[in-house]
Order: C-alpha cells, then structure tokens, then sequence
C-alpha cells in the first residue's frame, strides 16, 4: 500500500478511538498500536495483528448493527486494513477504511435518532455522519499537501488526538442511550482476552478454528505447529458437464489428501491417496497455493470449511450423489415473479417441495434455511444507489437481514413489527419506476415471503414459495450477469443457481453446521450484491440527469 493509504486508514482510525474507550473495548489497544505504526515507524507486531484477528474470528459474521461488538469488530478490521494484513476486496484499501468508516458512523446516528424517536426525550447529540464526512475532506488536504509539507499529516493527527476528550464526552452520552454495556465478543460474562469465561461459545472452545486466518498463518510464522484444513473452492467459469465444487483435505505438507468433486446434477466424486484419479476427477500432485494466491485466482470463489462438513460430504461422496439421493432434478428456469405455472414450473417445484419435506420434522433446521435465504438475496443494501430515493427501502431489508442474523442466533427478533415496516417500504415503492427500484421492490416482496415462513413455520405452501422464489432471483441475476457485464468479467459467468442449490445441499445436514452456512450464504451475498452493483447506472436509479 502506498504511505498516502496508510495514513488515511490511521487518521480513520484515531477519529474511533473514542468510541473504543467509551465501549471499554479490549481492541482498543491494539488499534492504537497500528495508529502509531502507520504514522511512524511502520512496524506492527505480529501479535497485534494476531489480537485483532482473533477478535473479529471470535465476534463472528452473526452481529446486530446495534450491538457494541458489532461497532468494536468493525474498527478492528479496519485496523487490520489500514495495516496492510486484512481483507480487501473489490475495492482499494484507502477506499476501503474511509468507506467502513463512514458506515460506522452512519450507522451509528441511525441508531441514536431512532433511539430518540422511540423513547422519552434525551440530550442531542451530534451527527456523527457528517462529522466524519467533514474530517474526511480535511483528511484529504492533509493528505494532499503532504509532499510540500511533510509534517501536515502528523499535526492532523495530533488535532484528532487533542479532540478525542470532547469525542468521548459526547459518545458516553450515546453510550448511555442505548444501554450499552461493556462485554466480550462471547457475550456478557467475557473476558477477551484472557478467556477466564467458561462460556461455550468461546472462540477458543469452538471446534471449527479456521488455519487459513490471519492469526493462524502468523502464530505458524512464529513456530506453531501447522494442521490438515478443508477447502472449498468453486470453478465459476466450469461448464454444466464439468465439476463445479470441489472439497478438498489438505494435509500440513500443503498436498492434497482427499478431495470431493461436485457436478451440477448433484453427482459426486471422490478420490484419494489409494484412488488417485477417477475418471476427470484426480488429486492435485503439485502443493496448493498459497491462501493468497487462491482468493486472488477470479476463476476461482474459495473458502475455508470445517473437518465435519468435509467428512459428511466425503460419506455422501461414496453414495455417488449429494444428499444421498439418486438423482437431482435440473436447474431452475426463472418465470416472472406471480406468473402461472407451466408444465416445467411444475417440475421446478417439485424439487422445493422435496426439500420442504425433508425439513417438515426440524423446525429449527428449517428456520435456518430460510433465514439464509435473507442473508443470501437482501444484503445487498449497502449499494450507494440506495441512497438518493430509496432509503426506506434501504433500512428495511439492512433491518431484514439484521432479524436474520439474529434467528440463526436462536434469538426470537419482533417480526411481526419487521413485516409491517417491510409493507410500509413496500407501499411507498413502485415496480414501475426506474429499472433499480423494481429490483428493490421484487426482494421487498421476497422478503416479505420469508418473513411470513419465519411467522408462521407449519405452512408448508409458504415455504415452498420462498424456494421457488429463492431459485427465481438466482437464475434472474444469472442472466443478468450474462447480459449487462462485459465479456471476460471476472462474474459475467458466475453461477447463482448452482451456488443456491448447493447451498442448500449442503445446509441440510443436521445439526446444521451454522457457522459454515452464514460464511457461504456471506460469500453468495457478496457476489450476489456486486453483480446488482454493477448492472445498474445511477440513471436507472433516478440518480442525476
């Protein structure tokens, strides 16, 4: 990274110190240090990085917006960007610290105005919003007259730092509203890090520890001991005859041990060190590249799994078939949302229906499903396209897959409210106006869908619908894809469909692994969003001229 995005992911940094200390946050520290490293010397510790790390691992992807960790979990990721050692994306990393920012903050107002608008009335506080707005442009002239200036950037840190008392006075007061208390990634009675809790969902007690991690990777740097691990990595350029999905078992030498292969009809294959090829299927004989290297390959969407989940799959492995069924019925075709049903919609829903019974016994289970359905389809809101026209529309599908996150938590959210908010940003939407707003309105509707599964669990006629309406939308921006990207983008040939019927698959297992299942739901999520992002102009949103 260039030094110009080192400072500015540390002059970010520094404006949420404060938060930190009124949160009594145990990040604090650390965040410090990576301030300080990127405005001097540029040397962070590896056990800095390791603490932060671990600390996100140990929040998890399953946070409510207007949770203290969610807030505490989000400036240490970007501390781990502004240090060159977390996860960029599709974005550059200057970008990247500035944008998360900005959304912490934002965030935050949202909460203190709602807050203010429910309950009896409290102090004003500021609009921490366009507070952070406002410190950026500084940010920027700072960062601009640095070549003839080479001290500009630290006087701007040092009039951050002299602002951060009067910071922390008027947090404490949000601090206060919101009923804020400080606690640990784990919950309450945590004590990160010196995990004197017996809690048992512990990071540190959790049998999925992923190796492929930042703190993994360092603490093997600085001598431990390295572990087999599971991949999953799929082909998004395969062709419908071809493997797509591959789970694979890595042994510490970094070969393959055992792998899974995954065709679109749900046949599998699988071989090992004694059955080294089957048919087109063989175990790799050169050493697996590097994590690096893997989320860099754009053929390729990669994640790390769980030795369960891989050994359930290598057991299904040898049935021949996912799931342990003989056969899969053929992708979905899309039909307009609400059309009548042809002969092969017919079929299409035949499939929903099978896996409808094979959830009817396991409420939870099937609450799962649907509740990632939500992550899957509407986290896409965070599109800045949103936010000109739509931002009731907006709210309602971020508060849509905040309830989602909190049914996979076993917590009992208020739908009910939720649905009626949902018809409200319906009512104000119309699917006639500009091409982005009917794409808003088809995931409101879809997310209403899912909401009334949530509500009412027994009707199996809902669940249905949501599946089929699920398969919908994932062969929709299938064709999207195809059709608006340019030829050769890394996604004009992403495979939604394929994603979604292994998705589900592979979700199906009980007890559902749920830690992997929000990890893949998050990863469709992300490409789903980019896909959308990407497709539309901020003309077909109504934005500009």
């Amino acid at each position: 990274m260039t030094e110009q995005t080192v400072a500015s992911g540390a002059l970010c940094l520094i404006r949420l110190l404060p938060l930190l200390k009124v949160l009594e946050s145990s990040v604090r520290q650390p965040v410090d240090e990576v301030i300080r490293g990127c405005l001097g010397s540029g040397e962070i510790a590896d056990g800095v990085l390791i603490g932060l790390d671990e600390f996100c691992e140990a929040v998890g992807p399953l946070q409510d917006f207007d949770h203290p960790a969610f807030f505490e979990q989000s400036v240490a990721g970007m501390a781990l960007i502004a240090a060159g050692a977390g996860e960029v994306e599709w974005s550059s990393a200057d970008a990247r610290v500035s944008e998360q920012a900005a959304g912490v903050w934002s965030t935050l107002t949202r909460l203190v105005n709602e807050q203010q608008t429910r309950g009896p009335a409290s102090p004003t506080v500021a609009d921490f919003a366009e507070l952070e707005r406002t410190a950026q442009r500084e940010d920027e002239r700072a960062l601009v007259s640095r070549e003839r200036d080479p001290m500009a950037v630290i006087r701007r840190a040092d009039q951050l730092a002299s602002a951060g008392p009067a910071m922390t006075a008027e947090l404490s007061k949000v601090s206060a509203l919101l009923g804020w208390r400080p606690s640990g990634p784990c919950g309450p009675q945590c004590t990160w890090p010196a995990c004197e809790s017996s809690a048992s969902n512990c990071v540190r007690r959790r049998a999925f520890r992923p190796q492929q991690r930042l703190a993994a990777r360092l603490r093997r740097k600085q001598g431990a001991e390295p572990r087999p691990w599971y991949l999953i990595s799929i082909n998004l350029l395969a062709a419908d005859d071809k493997p797509f999905e591959f789970l694979t078992e890595i042994g510490t030498d970094g070969y393959e041990l055992r792998k899974v292969a995954q065709y679109m009809d749900g046949r599998l294959v699988c071989v090992d060190r004694d059955h080294q090829r089957r048919g087109e299927v063989e175990l790799g004989s050169e050493r697996v590249p590097s994590w690096t290297e893997l989320e860099a390959d754009e053929d390729l969407h990669v994640e790390e799994t769980s030795a369960e989940f891989f050994e359930r799959r290598w057991k299904e492995g040898h049935t021949g078939f996912i799931g342990h069924r003989s056969r899969r019925s053929r992708p979905i075709r899309v039909r307009p949302h609400g059309a009548a049903r042809n002969e092969k919609d017919v079929q299409d829903m035949s499939e929903a229906q099978d896996q409808v019974a094979r959830l009817a016994w396991l409420d939870e289970e099937k609450n799962t499903t649907v509740a990632l359905l939500l992550v899957r389809y509407c986290s896409w809101h965070m599109d800045p396209k949103f936010g000109q026209w739509f931002g009731q529309a907006r709210d309602a599908l971020a508060q849509t897959t905040s309830a989602a996150h909190s049914v996979l938590r076993g917590e009992t959210p208020d739908l009910a409210s939720l649905r009626a908010e949902l018809d409200e940003a319906l009512e104000a939407s119309d699917p006639d106006g500009p091409p982005f707003e009917a794409e808003i309105t088809d995931h409101l509707v879809f997310a209403t869908e899912v909401l009334d599964c949530l509500l009412a669990p027994d009707e199996t006629d809902a669940l249905v619908q949501v599946l089929e309406h699920a398969d919908e939308l994932a062969e929709a921006h299938d064709e999207m894809a195809r059709e608006e990207l340019p030829a050769g983008h890394e996604l004009a040939t992403v495979n939604f469909q394929g994603l979604e019927s292994d998705a589900r698959e592979a979700d199906s297992g009980t007890p559902v692994d749920k830690r992997a299942a929000v990890q893949r739901s998050e990863k469709f999520a992300d490409l789903y969003a980019r896909v959308i992002g990407l497709s539309y102009s901020d003309e077909d949103a109504g934005v500009g001229g």
